[in-house]
């Protein structure tokens, strides 16, 4: 596996940056809702920590998805889907860097610095984002529960870095 990205398919940096960002922001959604309903410190401060690195992590993802030439959609995708599922990855992107910025904001010792005790607009601005986020997941997981059970085609095996035939 080579390790830039081609026409035909990810190379290692995509496709282990893609892993490690669908685990961190699982982790961070969860964490999200845990600290919630629970309230506990130690939840927040993992939450917290796990937001930071998903920041990081997303904005790599984005400077390497749009430095590098991404491949061609498999099988007969018309351009209304593919524009649909780039338009869902993209925004997934975004909300790995912007939803843990404003949980840091929300949460942590930012708060005082940027809201000025005026959080009646902010706290419903994160949920509307982390509800839109979230649908966005439930977009993107459809999408490729399609791609395997549906139209059976190569797609999963192309994330995974297994050559696949076009």
């Amino acid at each position: 596996m080579k390790l830039k990205d081609n026409g035909l398919r990810f190379g290692a940096v995509t496709v282990f940056s893609h892993w490690l960002g669908a685990a961190i922001l699982i982790s961070f959604s969860v964490g999200v809702i845990l600290t919630t309903a629970t309230g506990s410190d130690a939840i927040r401060a993992f939450t917290l920590t796990i937001g930071l690195f998903s920041a990081g992590v997303h904005v790599f993802r984005m400077y390497w998805r749009l430095r590098n030439y991404h491949p061609a959609p498999l099988g007969g995708a018309n351009p209304a889907q593919v524009l649909v599922g780039r338009g869902v990855a993209f925004g997934m992107l975004l909300a790995g860097i912007i939803l843990p910025v404003m949980f840091k904001i929300k949460e942590g010792n930012w708060q005082q610095e940027f809201l000025n005790s005026q959080e009646w607009w902010f706290v419903p601005l994160f949920w509307v984002g982390f509800t839109c986020f979230l649908l966005g997941l439930l977009l993107h997981l459809y999408g490729a529960f399609t791609h395997v059970f549906t139209l059976k085609d190569d797609s999963l095996k192309r994330i995974l870095g297994l050559p696949v035939d076009l």
